[in-house]
């Protein structure tokens, strides 16, 4: 198989992702310029390398002619789609007939290979030239034919617009319903410059203003110039009805739309540029910020002008803003000081607590102003208990500060209260050639009572499922959750509580009413025993602490008994029992005990409790052993006695004899 026929197919045209001027791909500029393309010499690229979307190719020569090779050049032009850029220098050399013969052919292969695509780099290095014409080249420092490999290019006409920060900003005030209707001129009249002939298609162009906006369609009139690309061969780029360049003329305008009809497009060499200018617009409403960008439209016209890179709709022929208006303040212009907002950081606070009060700058329509207005004058703030007026300005005292950074212009500052009730919190604004003081706005804010605590129960679940209430609860080797009542006044919803300490954990919150507080309390297991204190706090920021609120306490220990022997039959004996950590309510228990002894107890302190015990006569026969055992009854368990409690034998009366054994009736006895 021929080996040309081998090679792999080319892309198809149009399709290469390079766009206008690439770093890796060799200067073409200066091939239509008639200049070297920079960094090679002689205008001939370097050794192949790394160029992106580009595929050399070797010639070879297919005829017996030693300088012809116009059917390689052809064969690869039809397989490769191989363009050829080619300058040529006009030198006046006596030439041979050979050598005229050999320049002809090789132009008329450049020829074949432009018109196929890409072209390959290697024609000048891969075979000689005539020896003449390699002398030539080398004497003038100029290549007779230049051959450069570049890959396909998308065409894509070059739009010089302002978007963005360089789009056109106006002010509200200049919109058709502000205070001061103008119209502004574009800061950047669009242009499109093609980058290939024909790029700006015929049919009709359609700018439409953004919704919001509108075009002057008065006087100077929008005119369109069509002028020649610079660099680019010699064309007729205007609105003559003769030349080879674009023809393109405003054709109709309304406030909506500005219409192009463009009735010759650029055809050869010629690339064109258009130029609009006096584009003039304002917006239709005072709303700001508001933005829109101007577009390129076809609805309604078959015929549409197809603009290679731009699409309808979507690309910007600029960008336009609608801005707030200026900040009137002074005493013929006052209108902003009606619009300009007051807001405080909260609305509810408890006494002693801060608001921060805010004063945004807004312009006649009610637009945020964003930028500073200068010679503001003075910002105070006030207080007051009744609804202020423009005189209460007198008493304004506290001095704000610039709010900057947040995308509005105003002024802050902040305000403590030290007693409870409803207040206003008022601005004004003192122009800074005047001494009145204009009342700008007002907000209103609610200084509740902080919130108070009296007491705190935690409920506590025994090992026998009844439950007693305390302020403590015994540790435990296991988590619990229990159920702590809290009761005082003034407790807002949303209120929040919170203990000290490990071990402790709020669950949630529940408010009954304004006195009662329900926590649902976790208590870790092996939590370290010792007070707790509990602090709540209201969603105005009321706080209030109760200093040992919840006591965790290790059960009784070290128990020992007073006395350890008692007889049965006994009645109203005392036992005391020592021990550590007992507490009120403490419970005795006397095991075995089928009821034979009954007792009474007392807690005298956290180390002594007393019991007043009945033994019955027959105890002694029941056990002889007793223990005694102290339950808290706070979940920290039930200890016994180190010693137990021992019934003995009531003492036995035996009689031996009575003297003197007989006595009269009426004897007495002898002292």
């Amino acid at each position: 198989m021929d080996p040309r026929e081998a090679m792999p197919p080319a892309p198809r045209a149009n399709t290469s992702p390079i766009q206008g001027n690439t770093p890796d791909i060799a200067d073409t500029a200066g091939l239509h310029s008639g200049t070297t393309p920079a960094g090679t010499p002689h205008g001939v690229p370097p050794s192949p390398g790394p160029v992106p979307n580009t595929r050399w190719v070797p010639i070879e020569r297919l005829s017996s002619d030693r300088h012809d090779f116009s059917q390689a050049v052809g064969a690869i032009a039809r397989r490769g789609r191989i363009r050829i850029h080619y300058a040529r220098h006009s030198v006046r050399l006596h030439l041979s007939t050979e050598s005229k013969v050999a320049s002809r052919r090789v132009a008329l292969a450049g020829r074949a290979m432009r018109r196929a695509g890409v072209w390959p780099g290697r024609f000048a290095q891969s075979h000689p030239f005539p020896a003449f014409a390699i002398a030539v080249a080398i004497l003038l420092g100029l290549p007779l034919f230049t051959f450069l490999a570049t890959p396909e290019r998308s065409a894509a006409a070059r739009l010089t617009v302002g978007i963005g920060a360089q789009g056109t900003q106006m002010s509200a005030d200049k919109a058709a319903t502000g205070s001061a209707p103008a119209w502004t001129n574009l800061v950047i009249q669009p242009s499109i410059e093609e980058s290939n002939p024909g790029e700006i298609g015929s049919g009709i162009l359609i700018l439409k203003a953004p919704s919001g906006f509108e075009f002057d369609t008065g006087s100077p009139a929008i005119a369109l110039t069509v002028s020649q690309v610079a660099g680019a061969l010699a064309a007729t780029c205007d609105t003559a009805a003769n030349g080879t360049g674009t023809k393109a003329d405003v054709t109709n305008l309304t406030s909506s739309t500005i219409l192009i009809t463009i009735t010759r497009a650029s055809t050869g060499t010629s690339k064109c540029l258009l130029t609009f200018s006096n584009i003039r617009v304002r917006p239709l409403t005072t709303t700001a910020p508001f933005s829109g960008s101007i577009t390129k439209s076809s609805t309604g016209y078959s015929n549409s002008a197809v603009i290679a890179g731009i699409v309808d709709g979507v690309t910007s022929f600029g960008d336009l803003t609608t801005t707030p208006g200026a900040f009137e303040n002074s005493a013929s212009g006052t209108r902003s000081l009606s619009t300009s907002t007051l807001s405080l950081n909260k609305t509810q606070l408890a006494v002693g607590g801060s608001v921060s009060a805010s004063l945004y700058l807004k312009d006649a329509y009610g637009n945020t102003i964003t930028t500073s207005p200068g010679a503001l004058g003075a910002v105070n703030f006030g207080v007051k208990s009744a609804s202020p007026l423009a005189a209460d300005c007198a008493t304004a005292t506290t001095v704000s500060t610039a709010i900057t950074g947040t995308g509005a212009q105003g002024f802050t500052a902040t305000i403590t209260f030290a007693s409870a009730g409803s207040v206003y919190v008022y601005a004004c604004i003192t122009p800074p050639t005047g001494s009145v003081g204009f009342f700008v706005k007002t907000a209103q804010a609610t200084v509740n009572t902080p919130p108070t605590v009296t007491t705190v129960e935690i409920t506590r679940v025994l090992a026998d499922g009844s439950t007693t209430t305390g302020t403590s609860i015994g540790v435990s080797a296991t988590q619990r959750t229990r159920t702590v009542t809290v009761k005082g006044s003034n407790f807002q919803a949303n209120a929040t509580a919170a203990f000290d300490g490990m071990g402790l954990t709020v669950a949630s919150v529940t408010r009954t009413d304004a006195s009662t507080l329900t926590i649902s309390l976790v208590i870790a297991a092996n939590a370290s025993a010792g007070s707790r204190s509990l602090t709540v706090t209201n969603a105005d920021g009321g706080t209030v602490s109760f200093a040992n609120a919840v006591t965790l306490t290790s059960p009784p220990s070290g128990a020992s008994l007073s006395q350890t022997v008692y007889g049965s039959g006994s009645s109203g004996a005392v036992l005391n029992l020592t021990a550590t950590n007992i507490l009120p309510g403490v419970r005795v228990r006397i095991d075995p005990n089928p009821g034979d002894i009954t007792f009474t107890t007392q807690w005298n302190s956290s180390t002594q409790v007393t019991l007043t015990m009945a033994i019955a006569s027959t105890a002694r026969t029941t056990a002889e052993r007793r223990t005694i055992y102290l339950d808290n009854r706070d979940e920290s368990g039930e200890v016994a006695a180190l010693t137990q409690l021992q019934i003995a034998a009531p003492p036995t009366v035996t009689v031996v004899g009575i003297t003197p054994n007989n006595l009269g009736r009426g004897a007495g006895t002898n002292p």
